[in-house]
């Protein structure tokens, strides 16, 4: 029942901060000033696109996360932030995590992404932002030695790094911010309730 209704009450949630982010225009975090949105019909296409950009890559999550849990690919136990979690270590949930997520906001959606869009199109920006995002996530590799779950990743982020590569034109940093957020908690709370199921069934 929860699960169902998870998707409604993102889009309800998410289309009120685009709609208050929109009228209000609050100073962001950010090196240049974000373009307006047109009133009217334009906001609500821009709202459509973001909205339907996360569900996507909720769906694409959904199934990622089946496809790790039937196929045995890794551990999910193993992963930091799994771990953190079955600890309830409040500081690293409400402290470390959010603020590790602003600081490569900060990064890749304001200082390369800026430089990107100074120096070439729209498109190229965010594509290019997007793919140094991706491989940037090639130090999972490193931390659990497993190239299926390292590319995992790196797609995820790459997609994850297209839409906020066009939210951040029209929201700024701390709406990237918030969807980033948001659909990485939803991917471990998702893999950590599926290791639960796992562990009732022993």
């Amino acid at each position: 029942m929860i699960k169902s209704l998870i998707i409604p009450i993102l889009v309800i949630i998410l289309s009120s901060i685009f709609y208050f982010v929109d009228q209000l225009k609050p100073n962001w975090i950010g090196i240049n000033p974000y373009p307006k949105i047109n009133s009217g019909f334009g906001f609500y296409i821009e709202t459509v696109f973001f909205l339907g950009g996360i569900i996507s890559l909720i769906l694409i999550a959904e199934g990622i996360i089946s496809i790790v849990n039937r196929k045995q690919i890794h551990d999910v136990s193993s992963l930091s932030f799994i771990i953190t979690i079955r600890r309830m270590d409040r500081y690293s949930l409400f402290v470390t995590y959010p603020l590790t997520l602003l600081c490569e906001e900060l990064l890749f959606r304001g200082v390369i992404f800026n430089l990107l869009f100074e120096s070439t199109s729209i498109f190229n920006a965010i594509f290019l932002s997007a793919g140094i995002f991706g491989l940037y996530h090639i130090h999972i590799l490193i931390a659990y030695r497993n190239p299926v779950i390292t590319l995992v990743y790196i797609i995820y982020s790459f997609l994850l790094g297209l839409l906020l590569g066009r939210v951040v034109l029209y929201f700024g940093i701390l709406a990237c911010w918030a969807i980033h957020l948001i659909l990485i908690s939803y991917v471990y709370i998702r893999l950590n309730s599926l290791l639960l199921g796992k562990e009732d069934r022993k």
